[in-house]
């Protein structure tokens, strides 16, 4: 599907990229690495200023009435930096349901406003999408647990997917400061994606008003993959520049490794592959804005095009870079985690590799 970039859409990433350029992104997260639960705040506080935080909100909620492409051009440009905070991605599909669901309790205007912070919680076991929901809602309260939710740590409402009595599925809204909500915060690779189990014990829930919560939920985690595919192609961009300014500097044998047809062709692969996930996850973008009853076989390409872009570029450019590459003051290894996590979040590639086998199958 041809599209290309508004010149509004142009100047967004310019002034984006112009603003991040100004924070030591990669610098902060470097000690938040060893600390379990915690983001950079000084980039919430910008990104709260320019109102990255109500890209796709209406304005009668306090938003800036942008879509998802445009919320893509943040993502794509904070992967880019390393931003430590995962509050923009986790919130997407919040949004999205929330939206779908009419705005209950105002929660979108704070949202809107960033003075509450939003989550999106489906998963049970190793499902991103569970079959069978363990997870229930009777009587207004909400048992059970959601196991690396993103952001989950630092969230203050979560929407979250149950089962009713009927054995029906509900997306829910409960607010995660009360009793009957307990936080796991766990410990991984990259501890700035405030990763947290959440476990409910008969905790007030509100459930939402939707037509077809299934289909939201899908739409939502969609929302979701094609966020964490947007900081894949940034981050992957940030992996292939470092590589080819390392490799037009380092000599060896009288001459820039940059010259070697073995690291040249390293990089022109990490930069096809890029721009290939690029390509695929700006396609997926317009489909799922635009409603196209296969759109989530789009997002689900555009998914596994991000995780391998990124993955290839930040293990490539650690090799050119030789033994410096994973040192901790050399800035490749801060990739080569947030690669790592973000091929986890939003479900696995096998997850996702057979949401487009089904598409497929179907077709």
């Amino acid at each position: 599907m041809p599209y290309l970039y508004t010149d509004e859409q142009n100047q967004i990433r310019e002034q984006v990229r112009r603003r991040l350029s100004g924070l030591d992104s990669k610098g902060r997260l470097r000690p938040l690495l060893e600390r379990k639960g915690c983001y950079d705040a000084q980039f919430w506080t910008v990104a709260r200023d320019l109102g990255w935080n109500a890209i796709g909100i209406g304005e009668t909620n306090g938003g800036l009435g942008l879509g998802l492409i445009e919320l893509l051009i943040v993502a794509e440009e904070c992967g880019r930096v390393l931003v430590a905070a995962p509050l923009l991605a986790s919130a997407s599909p919040a949004i999205h349901a929330l939206n779908a669901a009419g705005n209950p309790g105002g929660v979108l205007s704070g949202i809107a406003a960033g003075t509450v912070l939003a989550t999106f919680a489906v998963a049970e076991g190793t499902e991103a999408f569970p079959t069978s929901i363990a997870t229930t809602v009777e009587d207004g309260y909400v048992t059970g647990r959601k196991p690396a939710v993103l952001g989950g740590a630092v969230a203050d409402r979560a929407v979250v997917l149950a089962r009713v009595p009927d054995g029906g599925a509900r997306l829910l809204l409960v607010d995660l400061d009360q009793r009957g909500v307990e936080r796991s915060v766990l410990e991984t690779i990259d501890n700035s994606r405030c990763l947290a189990d959440l476990t409910f014990d008969r905790a007030r829930a509100a459930i939402l008003d939707l037509h077809e919560p299934i289909t939201v939920t899908r739409q939502a985690l969609a929302h979701l993959a094609l966020y964490l595919a947007g900081e894949s192609v940034g981050g992957a961009d940030s992996c292939i520049s470092l590589a080819r300014d390392y490799a037009n500097e380092r000599q060896a044998f009288g001459q820039a490794i940059g010259k070697f047809q073995a690291v040249k062709h390293a990089i022109a692969e990490m930069w096809v592959l890029n721009e290939l996930a690029r390509a695929s996850v700006l396609d997926a973008a317009v489909r799922l804005s635009n409603g196209d009853v296969d759109a989530e076989s789009y997002v689900a390409a555009a998914r596994l095009n991000g995780i391998q872009a990124y993955e290839t570029a930040a293990a490539t450019a650690t090799q050119i870079h030789g033994g410096i590459g994973v040192a901790w003051e050399a800035d490749l290894h801060l990739h080569y985690r947030r690669a790592r996590s973000l091929a986890v979040e939003a479900g696995v590639a096998a997850y996702w590799e057979d949401r487009l086998v089904e598409a497929l199958v179907t077709a």
